[in-house]
């Protein structure tokens, strides 16, 4: 009898010690990064060469957007977002690069740049409102809002003349109800908000 109370106890202890270590802990779900992604714009067909030099403003986003939380809204007054899928980087810093490669791609401008120049002739500023999944209807859409404001610098004037100033709203359909469904919808709403904006550029500049 004692024996068996013996066996049991170093049978007790044994598993307590590999509970310990950590044999039964399930691990951490992995996080899973997205990204946006589409071709870029031909070049497009105008009458007339742009000796525009352009200066793209690092892209700006309002609160609930400033970090690489992927945010999606059950209703109209709530925002959540997920705990183990994120944006690879800010929707900021994405859709900044993606517009201006889009705009040198379209060649509507003689040069565009990131950094300050003294001889930039243009300034694009862009303003994130909403970038989001919305789930209060099925199927769920990807929802982004941008605000570009185009400048105008003059060699006579320290202040730049605003030459265009306009929100851009697009809706895409989710393929699949995920987080990669969503990455796949924005990517398509920015490419469409991206060749709006480019093709109202080429009339200003």
């Amino acid at each position: 009898m004692k024996s068996r109370i013996f066996y049991f106890i170093v049978l007790a202890a044994l598993a307590a010690a590999v509970y310990g270590c950590g044999a039964f802990k399930s691990q951490p779900e992995q996080i899973k990064l997205y990204t946006l992604s589409y071709p870029a714009p031909r070049a497009l067909k105008t009458d007339f060469s742009s000796a525009a030099l352009l200066e793209v403003k690092p892209f700006r986003a309002a609160g609930p957007y400033r970090s690489d939380r992927m945010v999606y809204a059950e209703s109209k007054y709530k925002r959540s977002s997920y705990v183990y899928h994120k944006w690879q980087t800010e929707p900021a810093g994405m859709v900044g690069d993606l517009i201006m490669r889009d705009i040198r791609a379209s060649q509507v401008a003689e040069a565009v740049v990131s950094d300050p120049d003294a001889r930039q002739t243009h300034s694009l500023r862009g303003n994130i409102e909403a970038f989001y999944e919305d789930d209060s209807q099925d199927p769920w859409e990807a929802v982004i809002e941008i605000t570009f404001t185009l400048s105008e610098n003059s060699a006579n004037s320290p202040e730049s003349r605003v030459i265009l100033h306009r929100t851009y709203t697009e809706r895409k359909t989710l393929e699949q109800n995920n987080p990669l469904g969503l990455a796949e919808a924005m990517s398509r709403a920015v490419e469409k908000v991206s060749a709006r904006m480019i093709k109202d550029m080429s009339k200003n500049i």
